[in-house]
């Protein structure tokens, strides 16, 4: 097992405002779209913490709940979340 230890979050509000008025990463609507962080423990994401703000992704409400509390496997919410965040 891995041991991780506790680094301060890298927060960056200007890169997080790019989100706005950008198209979903997932389904390439417009409307209300919002930085998503990364669920992933590699980029950070631990017990009462966020990753890092260097690893989100444009996504919109539907696709963020989708991928943060949907159905599918852990491997496929991992793939979706990584081909949006390469976008």
């Amino acid at each position: 097992m891995a041991t991780y230890l506790k680094t301060k979050p890298y927060r960056n509000p200007q890169l997080l405002k790019l989100a706005k008025n950008a198209p979903c990463a997932i389904c390439c609507s417009y409307g209300t779209t919002v930085s998503a962080h990364s669920n992933l423990l590699e980029h950070g994401k631990s017990m009462g913490r966020k990753a890092d703000d260097s690893y989100h992704a444009h996504l919109c409400m539907s696709c963020h709940a989708d991928i943060d509390q949907g159905g599918g496997s852990y491997d496929d919410k991992k793939m979706r979340w990584l081909e949006a965040m390469a976008k």
